[in-house]
């Protein structure tokens, strides 16, 4: 049996021990997920064809440089949606992902008013979350300028009332050194690149009113979850429920689930059909009991 690399959606290769014929159907699920994601999706032909197009680059991306990475393209979608992205790995996956395999779709039904995304990349999480739960205003969370440059536009043109905080996150305020990806979903912090500024999860609940409640808060921060529970948790006591992608390979997942239930949260895996997931990854949404 040949040694293989996988790939997740996210565009994370992940060493794995795969027959041929199983790698080909992975593809090939993958395809048609995108493809009928596409037609399900788009607005009107011009969208579907881009978005359709935009698949089957990515993975040709794999092997070849297709186009201007930076280049933007818009799409309509039936939902009156609009989303600006461009020609990269992490941006066309992360619409695949969210938008189709819907791997943020919670366990139970809420109607947010306050929605907080840390990870934010380029909106896209942010704006289903809005037009799927409802909602009021997003504090979305990015570090690398590009991305957030991206996701701003995003929300500004789907009418969404949102503060975009240029910035990582971790237990301490600070400045730290961020590792930019040409996968733009695959920045992380690290001991070289460029210099951002560190936020605390207090600092983002800080910025809503003092007597509401921050109904629902996303967490994608590549392997940097865990220090986020293991500092002052003071802030969870305004928080509702949260909904976190944990890294396996980076981080001990039973002790962040542990330490958000004895918070006071209940936990439940979601995401399980999701084709875009990670060998590593680990999807679960908490619900204040």
């Amino acid at each position: 049996m040949p040694t293989a690399v996988t790939e997740s959606a996210d565009g994370r290769a992940s060493p794995a021990r795969l027959p041929t014929r199983e790698r080909l159907a992975m593809t090939a699920e993958g395809l048609r997920i995108e493809l009928t994601g596409s037609w399900r999706l788009a607005a009107d032909r011009h969208s579907f064809m881009r978005l359709a197009l935009d698949a089957l680059g990515y993975r040709a991306q794999r092997v070849v440089r297709i186009g201007d990475r930076a280049q933007h393209h818009r799409v309509r979608f039936k939902d009156g949606t609009e989303l600006t992205y461009r020609l990269n790995r992490g941006d066309v996956r992360a619409i695949g992902e969210v938008w189709m395999s819907e791997a943020y779709r919670l366990p139970f039904e809420i109607r947010p008013r306050n929605i907080i995304d840390v990870g934010a990349n380029i909106g896209v999480a942010s704006v289903w979350l809005i037009g799927r739960y409802g909602g009021s205003r997003v504090v979305a969370v990015e570090p690398a300028p590009d991305n957030a440059e991206l996701a701003r536009l995003n929300l500004e043109r789907n009418r969404i009332t949102a503060e975009v905080v240029q910035a990582a996150i971790g237990p301490r305020a600070g400045t730290a050194r961020f590792g930019l990806n040409s996968n733009s979903t695959l920045g992380r912090i690290e001991d070289e690149g460029i210099e951002v500024d560190l936020v605390t999860p207090q600092s983002l609940v800080d910025r809503f009113p003092a007597q509401e409640r921050i109904d629902l808060v996303k967490i994608d921060v590549e392997g940097a979850e865990q220090e986020l529970f293991e500092g002052d948790l003071g802030w969870l006591a305004r928080v509702d429920c949260l909904v976190v992608e944990l890294h396996a390979d980076r981080i001990d997942c039973d002790a962040v689930i542990s330490t958000l239930t004895s918070e006071g949260f209940s936990h439940v895996p979601i995401g399980e059909d999701n084709k875009y997931r990670g060998l590593a990854d680990v999807m679960v949404a908490f619900r204040r009991t």
